[in-house]
């Protein structure tokens, strides 16, 4: 009755790894996809519902998501939000990708730098190099630790914060490396 729980670090192979479960292993999960969202599935496998925005955790929490039978997998990009979904009859049984902190940083400023349909795009990072984009306000340091300890974007960082992520990691999550991919998959 546990119910995978796949914490998406975003521009680490997660993309690749919800296709994956959705047509290799056919496991439903949700994702607003078409409109407002709604318990429909409007793509195979796809549940019409957010789960990767406060708002859509709020929803999903509110209708009582992982009790509905109607997925296999949560998937979220907010750690702490997205596991206070289940409950003492579905459980959740956490896992996630990693990738190296620099790689996927560069990743997402040149994904978000031409990724124009996105939410999430920034036309005047359109010239910059990645050194501008780390010494910017729009760099998050340290986004995993804060996922992990609850820590807020304006809050500083330290080595208590740290070992609180490390804790949750080492007890909670199984962890697949994006470089090693198919060990990650036997997993």
């Amino acid at each position: 009755s546990d119910i995978a729980f796949f914490w998406h670090i975003p521009k680490a192979s997660g993309s690749t790894m919800k296709n994956i479960m959705n047509f290799c292993f056919d496991l439903k999960r949700a994702e607003n996809v078409r409109g407002e969202p709604s318990m429909t599935f409007p793509v195979k496998n796809v549940l019409n519902m957010d789960t990767h925005t406060p708002k859509g955790l709020q929803q999903s929490l509110e209708i009582n998501l992982v009790n509905s039978g109607q997925i296999d997998v949560l998937v979220s990009n907010y750690f702490l939000a997205g596991s206070a979904l289940f409950t003492p009859e579905h459980q959740g049984r956490a896992f996630t990708i990693m990738r190296h902190p620099i790689e996927l940083a560069e990743s997402l400023f040149h994904y978000r730098k031409s990724a124009s349909w996105e939410i999430s795009y920034r036309k005047k990072w359109k010239h910059w190099a990645f050194a501008d984009y780390a010494k910017s306000d729009y760099y998050m340091a340290n986004w995993m630790v804060r996922q992990l300890s609850g820590t807020m974007p304006n809050e500083d960082v330290d080595e208590t914060h740290l070992e609180k992520a490390k804790q949750v990691l080492r007890r909670k999550i199984l962890v697949g490396i994006s470089s090693q991919w198919e060990e990650t998959i036997r997993q």
